[in-house]
């Protein structure tokens, strides 16, 4: 959902820069890491610029999100063995529990339960 969130946003984002560009049709130089790019529109090179952004973006957010469910994953492994433990801990506390009562039981209540 996260991902969608962020198309949906860059999708406007692209629309609003493309209507609101007033000088679409100047047309420039670009020289980037010692390749030029001549007779190149504004609006073509805003567009490819805001590509290239979301593209990292989307990168960013992909690497956060598989960060994050590992760190789901492994806190919910310890929430078992947290779990696991517990009920263990309950177990030994009710066998104690039964124990004593019955070491406590007095006579009377032993002979009838004899009969």
């Amino acid at each position: 959902m996260y991902l969608v969130n962020i198309l949906i946003s860059a999708i406007i984002i692209i629309l609003g820069i493309v209507v609101g560009t007033q000088n679409g049709g100047t047309i420039i130089d670009v020289r980037l890491l010692g390749w030029t790019f001549e007779n190149m529109s504004l609006s073509l090179l805003m567009l490819e610029c805001i590509l290239v952004g979301m593209i990292v973006i989307m990168l960013i957010a992909i690497f956060y999100e598989i960060k994050q469910r590992a760190k789901i994953y492994k806190l919910q492994k310890h929430i078992q063995r947290l779990e696991t433990e517990l009920k263990e801990v309950r177990k030994l506390i009710a066998d104690n529990v039964d124990n004593s009562i019955e070491d406590e039981k007095p006579e009377s209540v032993e002979e009838e339960d004899s009969k």
